[in-house]
């Protein structure tokens, strides 16, 4: 996958990969796909090759972004991971039960609830802003 990562961030500015460590504890709350991702770089910022402009956040300000946005209460069950640099979130479905866990999600931050999510798909190039 990492090829397909490659090719779609290859115009974003890049951080480094998270550790081996914080992997490992991630995928014991997280969806593969997206840690995944973190292995290849812990956050982006850029126009992917879809066109999208994307803002994905390093995994260490997750936590506090989503207490922040209070999603736990307007969107349970989704987390939050990124941006359009704008108006929407970039969301992730961590409820177990549902058929769509682990896809990727578009939503305004106004108002942020499951009614005005829109769903993109299961691999984070998906992710498209229209």
């Amino acid at each position: 996958m990492s090829i397909e990562l490659s090719e779609f961030f290859k115009d974003t500015t890049k951080n480094s990969p998270i550790s081996q460590n914080l992997a490992s504890d991630l995928l014991k709350t997280l969806p593969s796909n997206y840690v995944e991702f973190l292995q290849f770089s812990n956050g982006i910022e850029g126009t992917v090759s879809n066109g999208s402009y994307l803002q994905m956040w390093k995994a260490e300000d997750l936590n506090d972004i989503n207490a922040g946005y209070q999603v736990k209460e307007n969107v349970p069950g989704m987390y939050l991971v990124g941006s359009d640099g704008g108006d929407e979130a970039i969301g992730i479905d961590l409820r177990k039960d549902s058929t769509t866990y682990g896809f990727f999600f578009r939503v305004p931050f106004i108002p942020l609830t499951w009614k005005e999510a829109i769903k993109l798909g299961p691999k984070i190039t998906d992710i498209k802003i229209v």
